[in-house]
């Protein structure tokens, strides 16, 4: 990967240019910087950084009301190479998770149905590993609990699939049905192919499951933030759950600016919460969790509104792919690349 000065001009990280002037009435730090856009729009896609490679997965596919099969790769080093498509997914799969652990990459999704409503499923989800020699994808079998609107993370040699709802649309209750409890998440070894649940996850008093909910990981903890009821309440608490102790907590400060399909992106062991949707118009707000303190910051928001946004960092930057400026089905689907670049 190249970042020498003057030897980068294609480089989708180079170092980083002057800051522009501040534009009038915006105090946060940082800027964006917008890079070959994707060859097809992305809304609801998942993405992450393997080695070098940049990899989107999926998305929801207004015209058609389902999910795709789209998978495309970017040379993190040369950016001006461009997209390149790579063999079809095995499943149509909208908002999956990708996730790297002991350097294998995985790819967990959900029961595939509408995401603009609740309808009958397309595919039972599950979760995949990728052969980077053959770039193909591996099923690893299905979910052992159908679930729609997981998310997935690495932590402690597990794939961690929480949040969600049952894909009957029904609420299960701890005490009524202790195995197939949406508030709890599922823990997949990949050596011995098995799964097993941890505890529930805090809920509000109803006992509602939380759907797409911002789930990431840091030092070895993982933090839920925000996600919705399925009636459309918003969470705007932060959980943190430790896999090796099988125990939640509920932070003491909640998301000062809670925010329906936010995406995220962990930069320096701090969790940035970009966009996301307020009564379902897009909006731009970039928000920093630090962990280690409590304390939030702002940073300069999004050139544009997004929701459903996907998001990784890399190099000490973020980036930001597709997502949706509002989420009503006439809006098509962002194509943009944009990196967040620290002053």
């Amino acid at each position: 990967m190249c970042l020498a000065v003057g030897g980068c001009q294609d480089a989708i990280l180079p170092v980083a240019p002057p800051a522009p002037p501040l534009i009038e009435g915006t105090l946060f730090p940082g800027w964006w910087e917008r890079v070959p856009r994707l060859p097809v729009g992305a809304d609801a896609s998942g993405a992450v950084v393997f080695g070098e490679e940049l990899i989107v997965v999926g998305g929801w596919d207004a015209t058609q009301e389902r999910g795709t099969q789209t998978v495309l790769r970017m040379d993190l080093g040369w950016v001006r190479l461009g997209w390149e498509p790579l063999p079809e997914f095995p499943e149509a799969v909208v908002a999956p998770s990708l996730v790297v652990g002991d350097g294998i990459l995985f790819a967990a999704a959900g029961v595939q149905g509408s995401i603009q409503s609740e309808g009958e499923a397309e595919s039972p989800g599950g979760i995949w590993r990728y052969d980077p020699a053959v770039r193909t994808w591996e099923s690893l079998g299905p979910l052992p609990h159908p679930r729609t609107h997981v998310r997935a993370v690495w932590a402690h040699d597990r794939l961690v699939v929480l949040g969600g709802r049952r894909a009957s649309g029904e609420v299960a209750r701890v005490e009524a049905e202790p195995h197939d409890n949406p508030l709890r998440p599922m823990l997949y070894d990949p050596q011995t192919g098995e799964w097993e649940l941890g505890a529930a996850m805090p809920s509000d008093p109803q006992g509602s499951p939380r759907l797409d909910p911002v789930v990431v990981e840091v030092f070895g903890l993982i933090y839920v933030l925000g996600g919705r009821t399925p009636g459309g309440e918003l969470f705007e608490d932060i959980l943190m759950y430790e896999p090796r102790r099988d125990l939640w907590t509920r932070w003491r400060d909640p998301v000062p600016l809670p925010q329906d399909h936010m995406t995220a992106a962990v930069l320096n062991n701090r969790i940035h919460l970009l966009g996301g949707s307020d009564s379902g118009q897009g909006t731009t707000v970039h928000q920093v969790f630090d962990p280690a303190t409590g304390e939030w910051e702002r940073l300069r928001d999004l050139p544009e509104p997004r929701a459903r946004a996907a998001a990784v960092s890399f190099a000490g930057s973020l980036v930001s792919l597709g997502g949706r400026a509002e989420l009503s089905p006439a809006t098509p689907p962002a194509f943009t690349v944009d990196v967040f670049h620290f002053p």
